[in-house]
């Protein structure tokens, strides 16, 4: 995604980009990170219609990194 800038924008001008990346921030590496996103995950889970949103991002995503470059 280095020479691809548009599709940074377009993942972080989304509501998920919001909630999942600029809210929860980067997690530290290692065992502590990965229980912090799987902690993050779970009280996301209870949020009615949030996982439809994760879903919707995640396919978001891969349409944008396959879609064809000029």
């Amino acid at each position: 995604m280095d020479g691809e800038p548009e599709i940074l924008a377009v993942l972080m001008d989304d509501v998920m980009g919001d909630q999942w990346v600029r809210a929860e921030g980067l997690a530290p590496l290692g065992r502590l990170g990965e229980a912090a996103i799987a902690l993050s995950t779970i009280q996301y889970l209870v949020v009615p219609g949030w996982a439809a949103d994760l879903q919707r991002y995640q396919s978001l995503m891969d349409a944008l990194l396959a879609a064809p470059r000029p």
